[in-house]
């Protein structure tokens, strides 16, 4: 099992849109809000998985062949635990920081959980609020290993298990 969790203070025009109540649910393109990535990869191996989650408790899990290619979104993966907890007193105010922890836990498949060793790298996007305009998404990495943020490049899992 591996589990990633996240806590900070947000402030309302920050955040991804729709925090809404309905159950967490398998869902694409989470990555264009706001969204906590891992990615995980066997030491020496071109193939990797992307676990995603975002802020309302939607999830998405793929696996590569290689950078970028051969996408698989298995329907055979367990969905993950995803848990968003949101503290701290209601906002009464757009200046009042309000904190949001979320942790999403994901049994890691069979090829993965046989290995002595992983690479990983956590990521964050973050969106604002009027988020019509790609400047007001941000990318945060364990590592940058190019000119623009790439969090698929296999150099960037730079954290050994």
């Amino acid at each position: 099992m591996v589990s990633l969790w996240m806590e900070g203070a947000l402030r309302p025009e920050l955040g991804s849109p729709g925090l809404r109540q309905a159950p967490p649910q398998r869902r694409d393109g989470l990555w264009q809000h706001t969204c906590l990535e891992a990615f995980v990869a066997l030491p020496g191996s071109g193939a990797y998985w992307e676990i995603n989650g975002a802020p309302n408790g939607d999830w998405a899990v793929y696996r590569f062949s290689g950078y970028r290619s051969g996408r698989e979104s298995p329907e055979a993966i367990a969905d993950p635990d995803a848990v968003l907890a949101r503290g701290g007193a209601p906002l009464a105010s757009p200046d009042q920081d309000c904190v949001m922890s979320g942790s999403l836990r994901w049994r890691l498949p069979d090829e993965l959980q046989r290995a002595s060793a992983l690479d990983l790298s956590v990521c964050l996007v973050l969106e604002c609020a009027d988020a019509g305009d790609a400047d007001h998404i941000s990318h945060w990495a364990t590592a940058h290993c190019g000119e623009e943020a790439d969090f698929h490049r296999r150099d960037s899992l730079r954290i050994r298990l």
